[in-house]
């Protein structure tokens, strides 16, 4: 299998490998043989805070599911078989946005699979599904529930070329060992074990993201799985567009002084780190943040309930004088005359 370096130097806690192997205990393979043969020493999966190179890991799971012939690798009461992934990405792709993609992914699964229900809720100002299992079914283990999160959270952000930022996720089992990685794989979301249900939330408004997806796509994305879900977010995105999903997100929430220390401790990588990746896509902190509020600023201006002063604050700016400078440093108009030449 081709690589990069950044997938060369991703590692997956040894936990997560030896959790996503109970399917094949229960089936009663030769779990010690499989790790075996995909080089990994079956001695380190109980060794505290082991990691395993992602390439190992990917080899052992499509062995798994090869031999199995199920896609979740017996983690579920009913296998998942082969394609299953493949036809439910191509089930979504004539659709015109992710909300239409997403209700027919959920179609396509309750034909084939009774195990976990998928349901979709977007009548509030946040889009959410949520997973339930279901009545008396038995997981081999409880990260077949997260990997199905997983998988959705990934093919929505695959669909639509866009990093889908989670709001909250909830899992309805304890907390792992490793749940520190789900940092990493879920991008900062904020996390709640021992929920009463599985759900995820996000922006409603990327649910009017368009598919940017065709079936050469899905055959190329297909051939690389599962490989994309043990990455983390800022492997498979640019640190810039991982940057700006975070200051966006914060300024939805009203919190305008984000500053890099806090992005930093939200994607978990040093501030010199960012600095000096942002430096080599060509930009900076700073000029994202700004590039955020012009966005802001002129998507409001299009709004004619808006006030002024309501689109400064919006915008990062406490006081409408300050705004009005930026605004015409910016694009050479005041903020009233860019909205007259947009009327």
């Amino acid at each position: 299998m081709k690589t990069d370096q950044h997938i060369k130097n991703t590692t997956v806690h040894a936990e997560i490998v030896g959790r996503l192997l109970k399917g094949a205990v229960r089936a009663g393979m030769d779990v010690d043989d499989l790790l075996k043969r995909c080089d990994i020493n079956p001695l380190t999966l109980h060794a505290p805070n082991h990691r395993v190179p992602v390439e190992n890991t990917v080899k052992l799971f499509r062995l798994c599911s090869g031999l199995m012939q199920d896609e979740l690798i017996g983690l579920l009461d009913t296998p998942l078989p082969m394609g299953y992934f493949r036809m439910a990405l191509l089930s979504t792709l004539h659709q015109s946005n992710l909300g239409k993609a997403l209700q027919r992914f959920f179609e396509f699964n309750d034909l084939i699979s009774k195990d976990v229900e998928f349901a979709f809720n977007d009548q509030s100002n946040q889009a959410e599904i949520t997973f339930t299992r279901a009545p008396d079914v038995s997981f081999a283990d409880d990260i077949a529930l997260d990997y199905l999160i997983m998988c959705t959270h990934r093919m929505a952000s695959w669909l639509c070329n866009e990093s889908i930022a989670i709001n909250e996720i909830e899992f309805d089992h304890a907390a792992p060992s490793f749940q520190k990685e789900y940092q990493h794989i879920f991008f900062g979301a904020s996390f709640t074990f021992n929920a009463t249900r599985n759900r995820i939330t996000f922006d409603k408004r990327c649910l009017a993201l368009p598919i940017m997806r065709d079936e050469a796509a899905v055959s190329a994305y297909y051939q690389r799985a599962p490989l994309g879900l043990f990455l983390p977010q800022d492997v498979r995105y640019s640190t810039k567009k991982a940057v700006r999903k975070i200051i966006k997100q914060k300024f939805a929430k009203q919190a305008y002084r984000v500053d890099l220390q806090e992005v930093s401790q939200m994607i978990q990588l040093g501030e010199q780190t960012i600095r000096r990746r942002l430096a080599k896509e060509g930009t900076s902190f700073n000029c994202i943040k700004t590039q955020v509020k012009q966005d802001i600023a002129m998507s409001s201006l299009s709004n004619p309930q808006l006030s002024l002063e309501e689109i400064s604050i919006r915008s990062g700016y406490s006081k409408p004088a300050a705004f009005i400078r930026a605004f015409k440093t910016w694009t050479g108009f005041s903020p009233a005359r860019f909205r007259k030449g947009i009327s």
